[in-house]
Parts: structure tokens; C-alpha cells; sequence
């Protein structure tokens, strides 16, 4: 078994994908953990035929551009926000829902779970000072009928 470390970016997650494959002759990869890791790595997987157990939720590798060499052993991205939307709209009858999630692909994929859902970004910002600015741009939204 041989254990890669991508420091949790994309580049280092392909080079690492490519070493694994190309220097030790890997059987199948089990990995990564973040969506946007498995996105950069999906084409070159593909086209090198290795099967791969994903744990990263990314739905365009299952769904919009599927490979037959990887399998998703987790729920996708926008499977936990699909039912509680749905409830949210039919059951308690809300009109506005305002998501609050991470800027990068398991944030937006989560986002497009809301069924009808139109996507507006309010705030992509991290500092205590814009978190202030943040929460006074969705209460604006909130409040517009």
C-alpha cells in the first residue's frame, strides 16, 4: 500500500496521481478526499484505465462526465441539501433559502441540490471584518419579497 499526501491542492493531487501510477505501477487508487482533488486527477485516471474508489463527492465524475474507471463510495455533493430544500419549499412552505458554504466545488455542487434553485453568490469571503459585510448582504436578500 503506498500513501501519496496532496497538501489539499489539485496540482500536487495530479502529480502525485501520475508518480503513483507511472513509478510504482498501481493496481487502483482509493482517494482523494476533496472534490476538487478527484476533478484534477479524473482525466488523467481515465485515460490510464485505473480504477479508482473515490471518497471525494465530485458529482461531474459520476454524473455529467462519467468515467467507467471510478467509483464513488460516498453520497454526492447535493444529496444532503435535495431533502431538507424539498421540505423546507413544500412542507413548511419558505420561499427564500440562504445556503452558507465553502467557495469551491463541493460548496457550489451542495448549492445545486435546491431543487428550482436560483444561485446567487452574496459574499466568497473568509475575514472576520467581511463576515460582517457578509451577514448584512443576506439579511438584505432575505428581506427583498
Amino acid at each position: 500500500m503506498i500513501v501519496a499526501d496532496t497538501a489539499g491542492a489539485p496540482a500536487t493531487a495530479r502529480t502525485k496521481a501520475q508518480e503513483t501510477v507511472e513509478k510504482n505501477n498501481i493496481h487502483c487508487i482509493i482517494g482523494p478526499l476533496a472534490a476538487f482533488e478527484a476533478l484534477a486527477i479524473a482525466d488523467y485516471l481515465t485515460e490510464k484505465e485505473v480504477p479508482t474508489i473515490g471518497v471525494a463527492a465530485a458529482e461531474d465524475m459520476t454524473q455529467r462526465h462519467p468515467s467507467p474507471w471510478f467509483v464513488r463510495a460516498t453520497s454526492t455533493s447535493a444529496q444532503c441539501a435535495y431533502p431538507l430544500a424539498d421540505y423546507a419549499a413544500k412542507e413548511l412552505k419558505y420561499k427564500k433559502i440562504v445556503t452558507i458554504a465553502d467557495d469551491f466545488a463541493y460548496g457550489h455542487e451542495m448549492c445545486a441540490g435546491i431543487p428550482g434553485a436560483r444561485s446567487k453568490t452574496v459574499a466568497a469571503r473568509s475575514s472576520r471584518r467581511s463576515s460582517r459585510r457578509s451577514r448584512r448582504r443576506i439579511t438584505a436578500v432575505m428581506s427583498r419579497k
